[in-house]
């Protein structure tokens, strides 16, 4: 900005300590004006050395005028000596900024380097969460899945379709056979106890056995007990029975008998090879299955051999 006073008989620039100077405004001004003042001074001392002779007063006169002059020019180049220096704080002032200028812009990208760095962290969390999602979602769903395979295996589970047998045959008593399947009988329970030739005085007396649908060459008992899904193939049952025989004077070893399945679903009693039993006289064969879960399927059991 321009200088805020001027000197009186030149209107050079004088500045106060708010003044910025603006060196074409102000110093090429003073400058041109300084200038031309010493070229007129130059002129009249020229004047003045042509007319010396006549006029000595005169160029006392002068000689005082460019002491002044002199003088003026003195404090003009103090006054240029103060603008060098201000000029020269100013540097400094514009150095330093330019200094904090370079150290913000540092700053600057550091932070936008952060930024993407954060960005990406932001990224990969957001891949990390969608996939977490995603797998939340497949176990739901294996969840949801197990939870329907465990309550079908639940369901098959269930045993609760009863069926009993209370009779058999001639000569035989005491039948009380229970029969428990699940709704597709894949598995199954049979308990329950029976008695041979309970008319012990009635003399011997030959049972006539049943052939076992699908097991070939084998034999048995054929109850009233049909499972509602019968199996592909017809299996036995070994040591699923056991049977006890009573004499005039006592009780025999219990032995084990087999039970089967046959191909028509139903349950077989007191199974092997031969297809008749005889019980003596005041003798008698009592039975009894205990109360067990099976599988209807083949294990590959072989019935006992004739008990």
């Amino acid at each position: 900005m321009a200088s805020t006073n001027k000197t009186t008989n030149y209107e050079l620039s004088q500045f106060v300590g708010s003044d910025k100077p603006a060196w074409l405004g102000d110093y090429n001004q003073d400058m041109v004006k300084i200038d031309a003042g010493m070229k007129d001074n130059a002129d009249d001392i020229t004047t003045v050395n042509t007319t010396v002779g006549g006029h000595t007063t005169a160029i006392s006169g002068l000689t005082s005028d460019v002491s002044t002059l002199q003088t003026d020019v003195s404090g003009l180049g103090t006054r240029m000596t103060a603008v060098e220096t201000k000029n020269s704080e100013q540097d400094t002032a514009i150095t330093n900024a330019q200094n904090k200028a370079d150290t913000a812009d540092g700053k600057a990208d550091t932070n936008a380097q952060n930024i993407t760095a954060q960005g990406l962290d932001i990224t990969n969390l957001q891949s990390d969460v969608s996939g977490h999602t995603t797998a939340i979602a497949n176990n739901a769903s294996n969840i949801t899945t197990v939870a329907n395979n465990l309550t079908a295996f639940e369901n098959s589970m269930k045993i609760d379709n009863f069926t009993t047998a209370t009779s058999l045959t001639t000569h035989v008593s005491q039948v009380s056979l229970t029969l428990a399947q699940s709704d597709d009988s894949a598995i199954f329970k049979i308990y329950g106890r029976l008695r041979f030739n309970d008319n012990e005085s009635g003399g011997a007396f030959t049972y006539t056995k049943t052939a076992v649908p699908g097991l070939s060459g084998n034999y048995g008992f054929k109850t009233s007990l049909q499972l509602t899904n019968a199996p592909d193939e017809a299996y036995a049952i070994a040591d699923a029975m056991l049977v006890n025989s009573k004499y005039e004077t006592g009780f025999s070893d219990i032995a084990s008998a087999a039970i089967a399945v046959g191909t028509d679903g139903y349950i077989y009693l007191w199974v092997n090879t031969s297809n008749t039993i005889t019980v003596n006289a005041y003798h008698s064969r009592q039975c009894w299955l205990a109360p067990c879960i099976y599988f209807n399927t083949n294990f590959g059991d072989e019935p006992e051999a004739n008990t």
